[in-house]
């Protein structure tokens, strides 16, 4: 429920092309590139025939051309960028899988109605659900014994509401429920997403029964 930073030495920024690209706003300019095209035109039709086939149809040419290529060039940015920011992605993604699957902790992802939208391994094992049959359904119903389940969704609402927590951040200890009835203690902690809205909260889950039995 802690978070810190720290303050690392940067670098020199290398020089890269994207700022300036970034800087460049081609859907700005694409408008401008039809003056040149209509002003063509527009002489094109005061000309006399002879005269204007000899003398404008190059202009009115190089016009167009120019502007199919400023068009054709912008898509092609927008693809690179779209890629870029695909890949980008989908290292995210891998990065948060690896964590989620190599963590001995139960991580389950709910949001602001209870319902749970994430549910690792290690909550597989510990709760005997699969994260197919747990996703969807509302985490107080699933995991919290049937004595609490009333104390747990009415905070819920509270801080949906208000915005009122009592155990946001904090490190607690509670009741769970396996999936076969058997309850045992665990330590716990809940967070929100930042910037999430509605709110999205995620909650690590660690049986403590080997220490309470200690």
């Amino acid at each position: 429920g802690i978070s810190t930073a720290s303050a690392m030495p940067q670098a020199p920024r290398r020089w890269s092309p994207r700022p300036v690209l970034a800087a460049w706003d081609w859907q700005a300019f694409v408008p401008y590139a039809f003056i040149p095209l209509v002003g063509a035109l527009v002489i094109y039709t005061w000309f006399d025939r002879s005269a204007r086939d000899d003398a404008l149809e190059p202009g009115v040419l190089i016009g167009a051309t120019a502007l199919i290529g400023l068009v054709l060039l912008r898509q092609i940015m927008a693809l690179l960028e779209n890629r870029r920011l695909l890949d980008s992605l989908r290292e995210s993604e891998a990065r948060k899988g690896a964590i989620l699957e190599a963590t001995v902790d139960g991580i389950i992802t709910i949001d602001h109605r209870g319902r749970i939208t994430e549910f690792n391994p290690a909550a597989e094992r510990m709760f005997g659900y699969s994260r197919d049959d747990a996703l969807g359904q509302t985490v107080g119903r699933l995991i919290v014994p049937p004595a609490h389940r009333e104390r747990h969704e009415r905070g819920l609402d509270r801080y949906v509401n208000t915005g009122q927590a009592h155990i946001l951040g904090k490190h607690s200890e509670g009741m769970a429920m396996h999936r076969d009835g058997t309850e045992f203690p665990v330590e716990f902690t809940v967070t929100r997403i930042a910037d999430a809205d509605p709110p999205v909260f995620v909650g690590y889950i660690r049986d403590i029964s080997e220490r309470k039995e200690a």
